[in-house]
């Protein structure tokens, strides 16, 4: 559970897991927080998952399970499966413009070629060759680099 501290004594508390600091939070029961701050900054609150290494306190359980900070971490990572980094979302915009614009000069060439009486099977070929040489094969290491 989380707690909001009513009193503490010389309170040390071990929030590694939470927050990624490797030092001790010496917790103090007269500060004030409020819920914009970072949990690491926030002195009068012992949250769920910490250690404490020494001294004593009391305080409200203010959160339980799926409700407490390791449980909303634990929530945004599990919870949403279908997420994309920005990375992979960008390269996805981007390859739908290649294709619908290759698409729209494909279909031109098409029709261009057919009503100068080509055969359909040459206007066919040239369709698919100019689809296949569209995108070049370092198109995703070039957006990577290029993002």
């Amino acid at each position: 559970a989380d707690i909001k501290l009513s009193q503490s004594i010389t309170l040390e508390i071990d929030e590694s897991m939470l927050t990624g600091e490797s030092l001790t939070t010496e917790k103090n029961s007269a500060f004030v927080s409020n819920n914009e701050m970072p949990a690491g900054d926030r002195l009068d609150m012992a949250y769920a998952g910490t250690v404490v290494l020494s001294g004593r306190g009391q305080g409200e359980v203010i959160a339980t399970g799926i409700q407490t900070e390791i449980g909303k971490i634990a929530s945004d990572v599990t919870g949403n499966e279908d997420s994309q980094p920005p990375l992979m979302l960008r390269i996805h915009k981007f390859t739908m413009q290649i294709t619908w614009a290759m698409l729209i000069l494909i279909l031109m060439i098409f029709a261009i070629t057919i009503a100068r009486g080509n055969d359909l099977s040459t206007v066919f070929l040239l369709s698919v060759a100019l689809a296949v040489s569209a995108i070049p094969e370092g198109l995703p290491v070039a957006i990577t680099i290029a993002l």
